[in-house]
């Protein structure tokens, strides 16, 4: 007996065995559709709380490293590019770049690249703000990644609302930019264990792996890690490789013109920065290790005694 096909009995007999209803599928959107909803409202949340610690901290002076980044960032935006005050006159490679430069345009399109001290930190720290409220958005998203919607959604609210994050984010230092850098790279390798788009996502995560490493140093140990996320299987295979090769390529590529602009300008082979050896003699010295407040506490290499004869030859 034939059945015409406008029957109902010929749309449930002939649709694909495992196919979502019409009914499953509009049921399916709206969970997806509040949770994106839900996402967007603790961003929103997160960008008032840290507004709020920035207006409520207003006189906040700058100190220690924040110093360098404002007066590189006020003489790029001056046009005169990295500050040689910071290094009595000398050119320097002290401080990665990425930083600086973003900070510079942010007072350049603020237009307070003149303005006194005050003015330009009270919106160095707004433009930080955001960028924490980028860094709660990346830890939702690789949370989802990872573990889905619900659990993306627990770890948004408690980056929205997690105290050091909070004042991290008032801060007029490199480190939140470096954790969303961090955090986009991770997300880029996981995307690309999941995508049609192999090749893609591994250059995308290299890109972001050299940003890192232009904003801190240190990121270059990231590579080691990112480069084993997107390693395809079977592994021994010759195609496996490409991605990892391609994500370190990029990444090297992306430093290059600041590792060819140290070697112009400083006369040496500086990848990056200059920080590596004053980091480590700062923090393995005998000051720091019989510090009974702070043991291991890195600290300026003119107030370590072990370094006098090095530090006084420095003019």
């Amino acid at each position: 007996m034939s059945v015409p096909v406008d029957s109902p009995t010929a749309t449930a007999t002939t649709r694909p065995a495992g196919a979502r209803t019409p009914a499953a599928a509009s049921g399916r959107r709206p969970r997806v559709r509040w949770a994106w909803v839900a996402a967007l409202a603790l961003l929103a949340a997160a960008l008032v709380v840290r507004l709020e610690y920035v207006a409520d901290t207003v006189d906040r002076p700058l100190v220690h490293d924040a110093i360098d980044y404002d007066a590189h960032a006020v003489s790029i935006a001056q046009g005169e590019g990295y500050s040689k005050t910071l290094a009595h006159g000398r050119p320097t490679a002290f401080r990665p770049p990425v930083y600086p430069y973003l900070l510079a345009g942010v007072y350049k399109v603020a237009g307070v690249e003149y303005a006194d001290e005050l003015e330009r930190v009270h919106v160095a720290r707004v433009a930080q703000g955001v960028i924490g409220v980028a860094v709660v958005g990346m830890i939702g998203l690789l949370a989802a990644q990872l573990w889905g919607a619900v659990v993306a959604l627990v770890a948004t609210a408690l980056a929205t609302v997690y105290v050091p994050l909070v004042t991290m984010s008032g801060t007029v230092m490199s480190e939140p930019l470096f954790v969303v850098l961090m955090l986009a790279c991770l997300v880029a390798a996981l995307r690309h264990r999941a995508s049609a788009h192999r090749w893609r996502w591994a250059l995308v995560a290299g890109v972001l792996a050299g940003l890192a490493i232009l904003t801190r140093a240190n990121a270059l140990i990231l590579l080691l890690p990112l480069a084993l996320a997107v390693w395809d299987r079977p592994r021994r295979s010759w195609r496996a490789l490409g991605p990892p090769v391609a994500l370190v390529v990029m990444a090297v590529l992306v430093v290059t013109p600041w590792t060819i602009r140290n070697a112009v300008t400083l006369h040496a082979f500086v990848p990056v920065s200059t920080q590596l050896g004053s980091a480590l003699a700062g923090t393995y010295n005998d000051e720091a290790r019989t510090d009974p407040e702070h043991p291991g506490s890195w600290r300026s290499l003119r107030h370590v005694p072990e370094y006098a004869d090095l530090y006084g030859r420095i003019r």
